[in-house]
């Protein structure tokens, strides 16, 4: 079984409550004579950054989002770590390394399930559709189509179909990786990630390629990035957007909640009475130095949405 690399980087937080966004990423140190470390960070350095608004807080909250970016900055340890925190109502935002890039992973596979649902709601999508696939579109970590794919060839048959809405449901909590690709050409490749992104105001998060050449995204490279910032208000503009419907916007909460993949990473630290779902992005391997990272709403109870 491979270990993980002993030196982790973490990489961005984001939650969001009728007002919090949190996205945390993290990536390991590099393998000796694999890959070069990191390049220097953009000017100004990593030090932790509040939004302009922080200013306008009193004296007591300016204390306490100090001292929570002084407390996520410490975790850094030999890695790099980026975080965010936003809160809409407030438009107050917190974290670490805020506007550096670092690689999504599996993280956007909440924008194609967001997708999916949008073009259900406009009436351009069906979600019973049936979609076609091979055994050559077969990639790993795939529980869902991957058994669609082996109860077709044990049945003799050289396809397996499966529902727009299953592939979209298991891409996001499972994680699914040749679902995600199957949807992700269906609804016409990584351009349609980078749209919806642009329709809910983020410029930044950008999707380049399928899985798995998504996942190697080396220092310096821009391909299938985002930052802490513009991830944390994505998250939060996409789920308070008044053009859902209520099923829709119910059903993609309802499949973040239910995420399987996420439970030991950012959900682990909030009180169990609080309602939070996410979606995580992982690589571990040898080629690369690894990342580990993790976007998640979080709503205190008693709180309207």
């Amino acid at each position: 079984m491979r270990k993980s690399p002993p030196l982790i980087h973490r990489r961005a937080l984001i939650t969001a409550v009728p007002g919090l966004a949190v996205w945390a990423a993290c990536k390991g140190s590099p393998k000796p004579n694999r890959e070069p470390a990191p390049g220097p960070t953009p000017t100004g350095g990593p030090a932790a950054a509040t939004s302009p608004s922080a200013n306008r807080t009193s004296p007591a909250q300016a204390a306490l989002d100090q001292r929570i970016t002084a407390a996520i900055a410490a975790l850094e340890g030999q890695g790099r770590l980026g975080a965010a925190l936003w809160h809409p109502a407030s438009q107050r935002l917190i974290g670490h390394r805020l506007d550096e890039r670092f690689a999504m992973c599996s993280l956007f596979k909440w924008t194609l399930a967001a997708e999916t649902l949008r073009r259900a709601d406009a009436g351009t999508l069906q979600l019973d559709t049936l979609l076609t696939f091979t055994d050559a579109d077969r990639q790993k970590h795939s529980p869902v189509a991957n058994q669609a794919l082996d109860e077709a060839l044990k049945a003799g048959r050289k396809q397996a179909q499966l529902s727009v809405e299953v592939l979209a449901r298991a891409a996001q909590t499972t994680s699914d990786n040749t679902a995600t690709n199957v949807l992700l050409r269906y609804l016409g490749g990584p351009p349609v990630i980078n749209q919806f992104c642009r329709d809910f105001g983020d410029t930044v998060t950008r999707l380049d390629r399928y899985e798995p050449d998504m996942m190697m995204v080396a220092p310096g490279d821009e391909r299938d990035t985002s930052t802490p910032a513009a991830m944390a208000k994505l998250l939060a503009s996409v789920l308070a957007a008044p053009g859902w419907s209520k099923a829709n916007l119910e059903r993609l909460r309802g499949w973040m909640i239910e995420t399987q993949t996420g439970q030991k990473r950012l959900r682990a630290g909030m009180p169990a009475a609080w309602v939070t779902g996410d979606k995580t992005g992982t690589y571990v391997g040898d080629a690369q130095i690894a990342k580990l990272n993790d976007v998640a709403f979080v709503e205190a109870p008693g709180k309207s949405r």
